[in-house]
Order: structure tokens, then C-alpha cells, then sequence
């Protein structure tokens, strides 16, 4: 049986066309089973399928360089969710469909990157798509440990 180690909501949803561009946000969208978010440069087979960062991650930094969330890239602005608290295998349940589940924490920084794209590197997370549905700002967020 799996235990809710942490609740907490979508705040933005966030889908590009191009790598290395920022995304645009929207309130909602599609994620697709094993693929992710519908109309995304990132989505496919793999598992990296739909990338999450907290908006508590990112605060300062938006602050700082006037930046909006679809800038570092993510599709999915959280709040509550804690990249120092999940664990590989660990499931996320967003609304009343949709299931993920982390298979990355954080990745290697690349050059070429800008230097708020760091926290992307360091503080997100990654997940495989175990069922789809529409996500929608202010969904919660469930996730269970594995």
C-alpha cells in the first residue's frame, strides 16, 4: 500500500514548441499515457516525459531577472511539492486522472544554459506518464511513496 507522503497543487502549466526556448503558459492541457504534455518539444517515448519545478524553487530567481515560470523550461509549476523529500518510483496523482511517476531528480547543467536554468538542473523533477488526462492550474497534487 502506498503512503501520501505530500500534497500540495498545480500553479501552471507550461508548453513549448522549441528546446532551449521558454514555454508558454497556460492554465491547462493534455498529458498523454506514456507520451506527456500534448503539443510539447519535450514529450515522447522516455523517461522524462513531463518535468516538474516548485514555484517556491524559483521565486527569488523570477524576482531577481523578471522571469515567468515558462522560462526554466519545466511543464509543470507546483506548489508544496518538495524535490528533497520524493524518491525514484514515487507516484504523483494530479486531479482526478492523471498518475506520474518520478524516474529523475535534477540533471547534469549544460553549457548553453542560462544561469536560472541551474535550478531546473538542480531542483527538478522528472516523471513517465502512467495515465493522462486533463491537468488544469489549481489541481492537487498527491504523491505516494513507493
Amino acid at each position: 500500500m502506498r503512503e501520501i507522503i505530500q500534497t500540495g497543487k498545480v500553479v501552471a502549466i507550461c508548453c513549448g514548441r522549441e528546446r532551449r526556448e521558454a514555454k508558454e503558459v497556460t492554465d491547462e492541457g493534455y498529458i498523454k499515457t506514456d507520451y506527456g504534455l500534448e503539443g510539447d518539444v519535450h514529450a515522447g517515448k522516455g523517461e522524462r516525459q513531463i518535468s516538474l519545478l516548485a514555484s517556491e524553487e524559483s521565486k527569488e530567481l523570477m524576482e531577481k531577472y523578471n522571469l515567468e515560470y515558462g522560462d526554466f523550461e519545466q511543464n509543470i509549476v507546483t506548489e508544496g511539492i518538495e524535490a528533497d523529500h520524493l524518491s525514484l518510483g514515487d507516484r504523483l496523482k494530479v486531479g482526478e486522472d492523471i498518475i506520474l511517476e518520478v524516474t529523475q531528480i535534477g540533471k547534469e547543467f549544460q553549457d548553453g544554459y542560462e544561469i536560472f536554468h541551474r535550478v531546473m538542473c538542480e531542483r527538478g523533477i522528472f516523471t513517465k506518464v502512467l495515465r493522462g488526462g486533463e491537468i488544469k492550474a489549481r489541481d492537487q497534487i498527491q504523491v505516494s511513496s513507493s
